[in-house]
């Protein structure tokens, strides 16, 4: 499996995680951020708590950072808002997960928007948007990458409720 095939799912697993405990928040909750570290058959789930999710952000991201190239692989997971730039569309929920693998020169970014329970009931939007670089792929390359994600989704155990949650297919 090459590093960013081995990031792009360990990044699914993570998203499923993330996924699964903004499912089942209360409104006016978002979830703390977390980063998720492996190294040989031994994973590590870190929260960063603060006194802003800003805060716990910076932190995780720092943190993240730090053990770049120490262990196997990370993901970050944070809940944030996201707007298009140029857009009069009001900014969408989003759960935003960066993604590294040994040999990998810089995270991959995975972006799925949501809509929170407090506006109803918990239902994931659009497909998975798929940054590398820091930019969005292409509509031909993230066909060929969604499935990477779509087996790292599948591996974690709330995976099974990913299809449920969607408003739309993957």
């Amino acid at each position: 499996m090459s590093p960013l095939d081995d990031a792009l799912r360990f990044g699914g697993f993570v998203l499923a995680h993330a996924a699964w405990v903004i499912s089942d928040l209360e409104s006016g909750e978002l979830l703390c951020p977390i980063g998720v570290v492996e190294v040989a058959d031994s994973r590590e789930i870190i929260p960063f708590e603060a006194q802003s999710q800003e805060e716990a952000i910076r932190l995780g991201k720092q943190k993240m950072a730090e053990l770049t190239g120490s262990v196997d692989r990370w993901a970050f997971a944070r809940e944030g808002l996201w707007s298009i730039l140029g857009s009069d569309s009001p900014k969408q929920d989003v759960v935003t997960v960066s993604a590294w693998s040994a040999a990998l020169d810089e995270p991959v970014i995975l972006r799925q928007a949501f809509s929170p329970r407090s506006k109803g009931r918990f239902t994931l939007i659009d497909p998975v948007v798929i940054a590398i670089h820091g930019t969005s792929c292409t509509e031909e390359i993230q066909s060929k990458l969604i499935p990477i994600v779509s087996h790292g989704i599948a591996q974690h155990p709330q995976g099974k409720n990913w299809a449920g949650w969607y408003s739309t297919k993957l």
